[in-house]
C-alpha cells in the first residue's frame, strides 16, 4: 500500500485519501510531516509530534480502491481517489459508471503476445483478456466487465491499431 501511495499519481499530487467525512490530499507535503520510524513488507512505523503511528496494511480492495489498516491497533477503511475521478464527480459522472460495454477495444496500438480466454468463458472484472506489447512493454488488458466473451477478433501476433476490437462480449 505504501508503495501504492508513491506511484506517479501520488507525486503529482492526484490522491485523495477519504476516511469518514475527511478527505486529505496524499502528496509530498503530507508524507514529509511525519518522520518514518520502521519500514517492513506491510507495515509502517510513523512519528508525528511525539506521537508514533504504527501502521498495517490488512486489506487492498483494488476493484473498489480502498485500503484496510490497523493503526495503532485500531481497523481503519482509506478509500483512495484520484483527482480525475473527483473531478467527474462534480460533473455528476462517474468513473466507474455502469455503461454496457460489449467489447474490449486496444487502449493503444502494439502487437498481440498472448489471449488469456476462449469464446465461451466466464470472466469476471479485471481477469486478464490479451496481453499486449507496445512501446517494448508488456501490458496485460483486464475485463471490464463480469461477462461472458462471445469471440476473439484478433489473433497472437497480430500487430493492431489504437481503438481496434479485440474481444466482444455477449450482450446481457
Amino acid at each position: 500500500m505504501f508503495n501504492y501511495l508513491r506511484c506517479n499519481y501520488y507525486k503529482k499530487k492526484l490522491i485523495t485519501g477519504k476516511y469518514q467525512n475527511t478527505s486529505t490530499a496524499i502528496d509530498d507535503l503530507f508524507i514529509s510531516n511525519y518522520l518514518v520510524i520502521k519500514k517492513e513488507d506491510y507495515s509502517i512505523t510513523l512519528e508525528k509530534n511525539g506521537v508514533k503511528y504504527n501502521c498495517r496494511l490488512l486489506h487492498f480492495d483494488q476493484e473498489n480502491n480502498s485500503v484496510l489498516l490497523k493503526v495503532n491497533g485500531k481497523r481503519v477503511q482509506i478509500t483512495l481517489e484520484k483527482q480525475v475521478d473527483s473531478i467527474l464527480k462534480k460533473f455528476g459522472i462517474s468513473a466507474n459508471s455502469s455503461t454496457d460495454v460489449d467489447q474490449l477495444k486496444a487502449p493503444m496500438p502494439g502487437v498481440v503476445l498472448a489471449i488469456k480466454v476462449k469464446p465461451g468463458d466466464t470472466i469476471k472484472k479485471g481477469d486478464p483478456l490479451v496481453i499486449l506489447e507496445a512501446m517494448k512493454m508488456e501490458n496485460v488488458l483486464g475485463s471490464p466487465i463480469d461477462g461472458v466473451i462471445e469471440s476473439i477478433e484478433v489473433n497472437e501476433n497480430d500487430t493492431i491499431e489504437k481503438n481496434a476490437s479485440l474481444i466482444k462480449f455477449e450482450k446481457k
